[in-house]
């Protein structure tokens, strides 16, 4: 799973890129790319090595979240936030891709704009993330 491009970008959706954009974003600790029907990671990056247990806990969690009845303008949830004493979590639906999804782990402290606008990035281009650094 290390370094299989993933996602419909298959030249720029890859583990080593996930890995540039959580590099990029102070006090992310974990990002996970997830298929969100599926309830699997296509790809994780991290900067502890977490059991697989954990992970596909937060995998399952936001595709949950994102599975949630549509709005009342009928589209489903394209972002999730929680947020508590230990840790904030972002869920960012891919639009180019709505059955996949960005997922952040990252400490309470963090500038969740700041955050929730470098996904956005991410996720629309990847290949912005890939080439800048």
């Amino acid at each position: 799973m290390d370094d299989v491009p993933f996602g419909h970008r298959q030249s720029f959706n890859s583990r080593p890129n996930l890995a540039r954009f959580r590099s990029g974003q102070p006090n992310c600790s974990v990002a996970l790319w997830i298929d969100i029907d599926a309830q699997i990671i296509l790809a994780a990056d991290s900067d502890l090595l977490h059991p697989q247990e954990n992970l596909d806990a937060m995998c399952a969690s936001a595709a949950q979240a994102l599975s949630f009845p549509p709005l009342e303008n009928g589209t489903p949830p394209h972002q999730v936030i929680f947020s508590n004493r230990s840790n904030a979590r972002v869920v960012l639906r891919d639009p180019a891709c709505p059955s996949q999804a960005l997922v952040s782990v990252c400490s309470p402290e963090v500038d969740l704009k700041n955050l929730t606008d470098g996904m956005a990035i991410f996720v629309a281009n990847p290949e912005q993330i890939a080439q800048s650094t």
